[in-house]
């Protein structure tokens, strides 16, 4: 089982390297590495921030109302197109 969820963990960190670096900076991947890796039961801090000019809305997502949630980053980049997302992760030991 251990072995299974390592994997897991290794194509999740792979799938992360991935992300659009304009929309995911290298800090913000660095922290969704972190916190995969606390999984399952994570404690800490989790600041995140969306930007974009154009701003965020239900404009964005209305084409995937209609067709289907996207299965490919190629398919999911417009709704990212000009949003930049900045995480943070920072480990709380549970008291």
């Amino acid at each position: 089982m251990q072995a299974a969820v390592a994997g897991l963990k290794a194509q999740a960190a792979a799938g992360i390297a991935q992300l659009l670096e304009a929309t995911f900076p290298a800090g913000t991947k660095a922290a969704m590495v972190a916190l995969l890796t606390e999984l399952p039961n994570p404690s800490g801090t989790l600041p995140l921030a969306l930007r974009s000019e154009a701003g965020v809305g239900p404009s964005r997502v209305l084409d995937f109302a209609m067709t289907g949630v996207p299965r490919t980053m190629a398919e999911a980049a417009p709704v990212f197109d000009g949003v930049v997302i900045n995480m943070e992760w920072q480990h709380d030991p549970v008291e």
